[in-house]
């Protein structure tokens, strides 16, 4: 298999994953978290192909995913000098037979800078090219 675009990887990342989750009986209540590289706005067929068959539920309402801070952003330190346009590709969706309550409290998180040593000398950075999003989800089993 050769696939020439990052798209094709991308896509076929997420045909793999979904599947993961579709073809597993024991995955009725999980979590999946992080870098998808497509979102709502960013390569949207992938993202909403991917939540269409996994029937999985992004923590963002629609009206919330217009208005969440990039993920990957220029103002990171590692994306500098990038042209891409900005984008939220990083996720919480989560999929559950149960009764699900999602913080009203969403955010973009670890977007600081950190002080690391280069080895002669200390570098102030972001921990990674992308910021994270934050969030609480409680699965609520009946007893």
């Amino acid at each position: 298999l050769e696939l020439s675009t990052f798209t094709e990887l991308t896509a076929l990342q997420m045909l793999l994953t979904g599947h993961h989750i579709v073809h597993k009986e024991e995955l009725q209540n999980f979590i999946l978290m992080g870098d998808f590289n497509v979102g709502h706005n960013f390569v949207p067929q992938i993202y909403n192909q991917f939540m269409a068959y996994t029937s999985m539920q992004n923590i963002f309402s629609p009206q919330e995913l217009e208005e969440i801070e990039c993920t990957w952003c220029h103002d990171n330190s590692f994306n500098a000098n990038v042209d891409e346009e900005e984008q939220l590709i990083d996720h919480i969706v989560y999929k559950s037979i149960y009764h699900v309550v999602v913080s009203d409290h969403k955010y973009r998180c670890y977007d600081e800078l950190k002080i690391y040593s280069d080895g002669d000398s200390m570098v102030e950075a972001h921990i990674s090219d992308h910021y994270g999003i934050c969030s609480s989800v409680q699965f609520f089993v009946p007893v």
